[in-house]
């Protein structure tokens, strides 16, 4: 939202690698993608540590497959921020907001950092008796 900060500037959104920072305590996560999404100034250089006086949305579009998927199981989809002011450091879910119209899930937070589609890893045996394949999502970042 305009009111979220008086800060002049442009938010970056910068795609980083499926699964980033994941260890074994958090076992049974999928998260992809991962992107940075930082607010830059006018010279081209991200604001330190930006905290916004309204909650601002991160939001991930998902293909209609993935949003029946949802549909089913919504504990099992999270947004999630990497939290690096806790010790130890982790991924921590986001209240979660959805927009059915646009398959989009967002979370709701206070300030930029890292942050991930994250999705219960499922098994799916198919008709044919073949090995079990990981379902891996399709998405993309988005913006309001």
């Amino acid at each position: 939202p305009k009111e979220a900060t008086t800060l002049p500037g442009i938010i970056s959104i910068t795609p980083r690698e499926p699964n980033l920072f994941s260890n074994v305590a958090e076992k049974g996560w999928v998260r992809s993608p991962v992107v940075n999404v930082e607010y830059w100034n006018g010279q081209g250089t991200p604001y330190p540590e930006v905290s916004f006086t309204i909650p601002v949305q991160i939001c991930f579009k998902i293909t209609s497959e993935l949003w029946q998927a949802y549909a089913l199981h919504p504990d099992e989809f999270q947004v999630q921020y990497y939290a690096e002011e806790l010790k130890p450091t982790r991924w921590q879910p986001l209240p979660l907001t959805v927009y059915p119209d646009r398959l989009q899930l967002c979370g709701e937070t206070d300030h930029l950092s890292i942050f991930a589609l994250a999705i219960k890893q499922k098994t799916i045996i198919p008709a044919t008796g073949a090995t079990p394949t990981l379902v891996q999502p399709v998405v993309l970042p988005y913006a309001p």
